[in-house]
Parts: structure tokens; sequence; C-alpha cells
């Protein structure tokens, strides 16, 4: 696997935002913990541990986050 990638967060970022019900993502470094944090669509069946096997069979462990923090964006009828 690619270990530059661990330092190019935009790459992971994009990746994450092309799975299906992924609306927002952003990935970080903590104290050297790559950490990842996605806004879902209310509907999708996606999980954060789903989102963290792709990573890890795409890139690598090094590479991926070890944490990846979801939360659902709620649709609101007009």
């Amino acid at each position: 696997m690619v270990s530059l990638l661990a330092l190019d967060h935009s790459v992971l970022e994009g990746f994450l935002l092309s799975q299906d019900g992924v609306l927002d993502a952003s990935v970080w470094r903590s104290n050297g913990t790559l950490l990842a944090s996605v806004t879902l669509d209310d509907t999708s069946p996606t999980d954060p541990g789903l989102l963290r096997d792709l990573c890890v069979r795409t890139f690598g462990s090094e590479a991926s986050p070890r944490l990846v923090l979801v939360q659902r964006a709620l649709r609101h009828a007009a």
C-alpha cells in the first residue's frame, strides 16, 4: 500500500466522498492518530465500520483513519 497517502488527507477525503451516501468528509491527524469525520445522508445504510474497512482495503491500515466519526444529515420538509 502507498504510505504517502497518510500525508495527503485530500486523497482520503476524496475517497470517502466518493462513497454512496457520504455528503461531507474531513480527515486530520491528532497526536499522530489519523481520524475522519463523515456526514451521511440520513437514509444511507453506510456505517463507520464499513467506511473504515473500505479505507483499509484500499489504502492499507497505516494510511487509514483509526476512527471514523459519523453524523447523519436529517432532511426537513419545506
